[in-house]
């Protein structure tokens, strides 16, 4: 089987590309400046992805997965030509890739749901109108080219917060966000109150719910195809996340000014993996608090890498 990975320096796109290399001993994967370095396993090819974009480009595959999007609001509010073209544009060249009786994967989003409570039987409502419509409307419409054009050959993953080790200093996502602010500075300052619910899912049950979605097809006897919610129904507010931070790095959190919110986010998040319960059976979530310390013990080691940089800088000037 031979796999083609976009996104593969991305937070999920790392572990996905761990978890395929268990099927697959034929994997490209994709990247915009650097390789990512924490790759261990030796078969894979990394192809930058202006040369896969290409109409010249005629390798073929028999599973795509299409992972290659901003998952990070400043950057996807900030970039939106991008986003257009890696959630539709790009499409056209990627599907033209895929062997007859392949498999397309596509990194969709929970946002497109809305504000209500969904579930995979439910008709996204994204505001059209609000500051992040470019991202959730890019992947409804990608999701719209891919189920025409491939007729019952493409999954959606509609991924909901999903959180990893293998994050890298200056993604602006709130857990992220907050776990550097409270290694850096003497308190977790919020930007509003912290009332926002979220849905946060580790990076290792994200990913063993797409393997289970991709390769036990005939073992459950399921259809692949279409919708699935990676999502951790579990909640919790922003003040609660910060609040556990705060407590296994010793820092105050200051609550930001009220009904603050400058990227616009939903104010709730109310995703329901029904369709995965109702194929697999009820998940069993990883506990945030774990999480947590696994993503603070990440950040100390590239914080502590960083200033060493620094520190080598400012000797090797002098």
């Amino acid at each position: 089987m031979k796999i083609l990975i976009t996104g593969a320096s991305g937070v999920i796109g790392q572990s996905l590309i761990e978890m395929l290399s268990d099927y697959s001993s034929s994997i490209d994967a994709t990247f915009y400046k650097n390789k990512p370095k924490i790759i261990s396993r030796k078969n894979i090819n990394f192809i930058e992805y202006k040369k896969l974009i290409d109409e010249n480009y005629k390798e073929k595959y028999d599973q795509i997965w299409h992972f290659a999007t901003y998952g990070q609001p400043a950057k996807f509010m900030e970039s939106w030509r991008d986003i257009i073209k890696l959630n539709v544009d790009d499409l056209n060249y990627l599907v033209n890739l895929l062997r007859e009786d392949g498999h397309f994967f596509y990194a969709s989003s929970s946002e497109i749901y809305g504000d209500k409570k969904s579930d995979e039987y439910t008709i996204p409502s994204s505001n059209p109108l609000s500051k992040r419509a470019i991202y959730t409307e890019s992947k409804r419409l990608g999701e719209a080219f891919l189920n025409t054009s491939l007729n019952k050959k493409a999954t959606f993953f509609r991924i909901c917060l999903a959180y990893s080790p293998n994050f890298t200093i200056g993604d602006n996502r709130v857990i992220y966000e907050l776990i550097v602010k409270g290694l850096k500075n003497k308190s977790i300052d919020l930007l509003d109150e912290g009332a926002s619910e979220r849905q946060y899912i580790f990076i290792k049950d994200a990913i063993e719910m797409m393997e289970n979605i991709a390769f036990k097809e005939s073992e459950y006897n399921f259809c692949k195809n279409g919708v699935w919610n990676i999502s951790n129904p579990n909640h919790i507010s922003i003040l609660e996340l910060a609040k556990i931070i705060g407590f296994y790095l010793q820092k105050e959190v200051k609550l930001g000014k009220k009904n603050s919110n400058p990227l616009h986010a939903l104010s709730k998040v109310d995703i329901t993996p029904k369709r995965y319960s109702d194929t697999f059976g009820n998940y069993k979530f990883t506990e945030i608090n774990y999480g947590i310390q696994k993503v603070i013990e990440s950040a100390k080691k590239q914080l502590k890498i960083f200033g060493k940089r620094i520190s080598d800088h400012r000797v090797a000037k002098i």
